[in-house]
């Protein structure tokens, strides 16, 4: 029986990448048993579609975001799972269930924000389902 692709769609770079962009980035992946989000500020990160993903528990209830701070882009949880606030390691900001920056150290004076471009300041939000206790 000979493959329908040749050796390169199984080995390129490019196509993998291109895969992750077209396909994966767009359908439903499992992340994980939702028993590891049980608590509090539990959380769990994955890849996904080559994008990185935190999924964070907020007083019960899950939300999703891409792993990347707003401010410089650093990750926000660095490992596989754990119990964490969603916080900067880098500058300390903090934010809330819905992404946006709900503490930012010295606002004004670091960084000179006032109220309305903190609050512009948001994570980018992920699609999260959960089916019994399985996250896609």
């Amino acid at each position: 029986m000979r493959s329908l692709l040749e050796s390169r769609h199984y080995t390129s770079p490019e196509i993998h990448q291109r895969e992750q962009e077209r396909i994966f980035r767009h359908l439903w992946i499992f992340a994980g048993p939702r028993t590891l989000l049980a608590e509090p500020d539990s959380f769990v990160t994955r890849t996904i579609g080559g994008t990185p993903i935190v999924i964070q528990n907020f007083g019960g209830r899950l939300k999703a975001f891409v792993n990347r701070c707003a401010h410089r882009r650093s990750p926000l949880q660095t490992g596989e799972h754990g119990r964490r606030r969603l916080a900067c390691p880098y500058h300390g900001w903090v934010y809330d269930e819905s992404g946006k920056a709900a503490g930012i150290p010295a606002c004004e004076s670091l960084f000179g924000f006032d109220a309305e471009t903190r609050d512009s300041r948001r994570l980018a939000s992920v699609a999260l389902e959960c089916v019994g206790n399985l996250l896609f």
